[in-house]
C-alpha cells in the first residue's frame, strides 16, 4: 500500500556490536555475520512471498540487488550514508 503512495519504509534495528554488521580493514569494509543473515532471510522472503505482490511492487524489489537494500550508519563510520533512488 505505501509503495503506490509513493512512501519507503524506514527500520531501524539496535544491534549488539557493529563488528557482527560491518568489518572494517585496512581495504574497505566487509559484511559482518548480521549483514548475511539479512541477506539470506531478504531472499527468501523475495522467493518465498513474490506471487503475493503486485506485478510493479515486485520488480521493484526484484530490480534492487539484494546487498543494496540494507545499509548502516555506526558512530564510528567516518562519512554518512545517504540512500536514494
Amino acid at each position: 500500500m505505501l509503495f503506490y503512495q509513493g512512501i519507503k519504509v524506514l527500520n531501524l534495528f539496535f544491534i549488539d556490536e557493529v563488528a557482527k554488521y560491518r568489518i572494517y580493514t585496512d581495504t574497505g569494509e566487509q559484511s559482518g555475520k548480521y549483514a548475511g543473515i539479512f541477506e539470506e532471510k531478504y531472499r527468501n522472503c523475495l522467493n518465498e512471498l513474490g506471487l503475493l505482490f503486485q506485478p510493479e511492487y515486485q520488480k521493484y524489489l526484484t530490480g534492487i540487488n539484494v546487498s543494496k537494500t540494507h545499509n548502516g550508519y555506526f558512530s564510528i563510520d567516518k562519512k554518512y550514508w545517504l540512500i536514494a533512488d
